[in-house]
């Protein structure tokens, strides 16, 4: 039995996953917009908690609210989304 069994196809999703995560993170660094992204982790890890623990009319409520939170979310910061985007297109 092997103890590891990685693919290139793993290592090609780790990096992928490590960028995007770094992109996000420098997209959203310096404003308001960092300290929702980290409620928004924290109502994530909540809701699987409650999950784990079959929790379900609670599991159920927060999972509605991050489906429904994600759309608020772009409708909130329409602007800096839209301005992180023009910022992106200039680098190029």
């Amino acid at each position: 039995m092997e103890l590891f069994d990685i693919r290139i196809i793993d290592i090609v999703d780790i990096v992928l996953v490590a960028f995007l995560l770094y992109y996000i993170y420098k997209l959203i660094k310096g404003t308001v917009a960092i300290n929702i992204f980290l409620g928004i982790v924290i109502v994530y890890a909540i809701w699987k908690i409650t999950e784990l623990l079959e929790m379900e009319m609670l599991s159920k409520i927060l999972g509605g609210f991050l489906g429904v939170g994600m759309v608020a979310l772009v409708v909130v910061f329409q602007q800096e989304i839209s301005r992180g985007a023009d910022t992106t297109e200039e680098k190029s």
